[in-house]
């Protein structure tokens, strides 16, 4: 008893001390669900939807999606770009606005369902690399499996 005790204290020392991680030392997202890219970032101008304020989207109808088109860009390869299209019966649409700063910048999407909290969390890890003061930036559209109404969109950005 006295030996495992030992142990114990021991573990919880190195934990705290961040030697060692549990493997749930982040919360529990639950479980990692497939996504698709949406690549919209050629005629819908980040800038724009940066400035209007609003940075996270959770889009579940065509009105919604269209309404996208308000921030158009105005380069003339534009002018007759549509929306890809997207059946709002069977998918969700995500978008996080993110950017970085380096001689290459990546954007790491996960997606996380937990049906016991009902919530899905969608992780962007912005990598930037090198001392570059180029800025890039993303607004991470993702199409997910749709989401039911009783379930929560976290956005996290690391």
């Amino acid at each position: 008893m006295k030996r495992n005790m030992f142990f114990l204290c021991i573990l919880c020392t190195l934990i705290t001390a961040g030697c060692i991680q549990p493997s749930l030392q982040k919360e529990n997202y639950g479980v990692e669900i497939h996504f698709t890219d949406l690549d919209l970032e050629l005629c819908i101008n980040s800038y724009s939807i940066r400035d209007s304020g609003k940075t996270e989207f959770v889009i579940n109808s065509n009105e919604e999606y269209l309404a996208l088109m308000d921030n158009k860009s105005s380069a003339d390869f534009c002018n007759n770009y549509t929306l890809p299209e997207v059946n709002f019966t069977q998918y969700t649409l995500l978008g996080k606005y993110t950017e970085g700063v380096g001689c290459s910048i990546e954007f790491v999407r996960k997606v996380y369902v937990n049906d016991t909290n009902k919530t899905i969390t969608y992780i962007i890890d912005v990598v930037e690399d090198g001392n570059c003061k180029k800025m890039g930036m993303s607004m991470n559209w993702i199409l997910i499996p749709r989401v039911a109404p009783n379930f929560t969109i976290q956005f996290k950005v690391e």
